[in-house]
C-alpha cells in the first residue's frame, strides 16, 4: 500500500488482514445507522492479483442489487457462503469508532462495500479484538439484499418432530 494509501481511511494494518481505504472515519452512533448491512451470497472468491497483499482475497457477492467487487481479508471466506454486507453509504464499528464504507481501491483493485464479522456488526464487547472470519448466516434461504437483522445469526429453524415424521 502506497504512503498515500495509508493517508486514507485508517492506517493500514501491517498485517494487510482487512483492506484499510474502503471506510472513513465517519463520528459515532448516527454514523453507525447509515445505510442498512445487508444479507448477502458470496458467488466467488479469489485471490488478490498483489503477490505481496497475501491475506486478501476478492469476492464478488450479491447484496440483492446485483454482483460487486469486494475486498476482505476475513480467514472463512467460500462460494455459495450467506454472510453480510455493509455496502458504499453503509458504516461499520471499529475499535476507534464507526466508519463510514465508501467504494475503495485496496491495492490497486476496486472493492464497493465491506463483508462483516461480529466485530463489525458492533457485536463484541468493548475492548475485545474483532474476529477475523466474517459472519456465517445459518438460514441459507434468506435473499440477498434483505437488510440485517442479528438474529439472523441464530440457528435456523428446525421443523418440529411431528412434522419431519409426516415428510417421510
Amino acid at each position: 500500500m502506497g504512503k498515500k494509501d495509508k493517508k486514507k481511511g485508517r492506517a493500514a494494518a501491517a498485517d494487510d488482514d482487512e483492506p484499510a481505504d474502503v471506510a472513513e472515519e465517519a463520528g459515532g452512533a448516527a454514523a453507525a445507522a447509515a445505510a442498512p448491512k445487508l444479507v448477502a451470497r458470496v458467488l466467488s472468491v479469489g485471490k488478490h492479483p498483489d503477490k505481496k497483499a497475501t491475506k486478501l482475497s476478492v469476492c464478488s457477492v450479491d447484496g440483492g442489487g446485483g454482483a460487486v467487487a469486494v475486498v476482505c481479508g476475513a480467514t472463512n471466506l467460500r462460494e455459495g457462503m450467506l454472510t453480510v454486507l455493509a455496502p458504499v453509504g453503509a458504516s461499520v464499528a471499529t475499535p476507534k469508532g464507526a466508519l463510514a464504507i465508501k467504494p475503495a481501491q485496496v491495492r490497486s483493485v476496486d472493492s464497493h462495500g465491506m463483508l462483516c464479522g461480529r466485530g463489525e456488526l458492533g457485536m463484541t464487547a468493548a475492548g475485545a479484538a474483532f474476529p477475523t472470519a466474517v459472519v456465517e448466516l445459518p438460514d441459507q434461504t434468506i435473499p440477498p439484499g434483505t437488510p440485517f437483522e442479528p438474529t439472523m445469526l441464530e440457528a435456523a429453524p428446525v421443523a418440529a418432530p411431528e412434522a419431519a415424521a409426516r415428510r417421510r
